[in-house]
């Protein structure tokens, strides 16, 4: 918003830069990791539960468990895993070719 150029090391994109269709949030805590798109969000639990929320933006999202084979879950959990491999190998300096 400034129109300064910068160099970050964090994990995402700039949101301002993206178009409508390419957005999504990570959100987490202690024991839940979600991946929310425009009409769907992807929480993956502790024991293996997985649940989706369609229409989460809704007074009345529509909540329902799906197995580990769901693509959304695949998603979900991709974006999790690499950032954790990313952090534990120090892979965060993109302008040294480690990436």
């Amino acid at each position: 918003m400034l129109n300064m150029e910068y160099v970050s090391n964090f994990f995402g994109k700039n949101i301002l830069d993206m178009k409508a269709n390419q957005g999504r949030a990570l959100i987490a805590n202690y024991q839940h990791l979600g991946l929310y798109t425009k009409g769907l969000l992807s929480i993956s639990s502790p024991r293996k539960k997985l649940t989706q929320q369609l229409n989460p933006e809704s007074d009345n999202p529509v909540v329902k468990e799906v197995g580990a084979d769901d693509p959304n879950m695949h998603r979900n959990l991709a974006y999790y895993q690499v950032a954790s491999y990313m952090y534990k190998t120090h892979m965060n300096d993109w302008d040294s070719g480690a990436h």
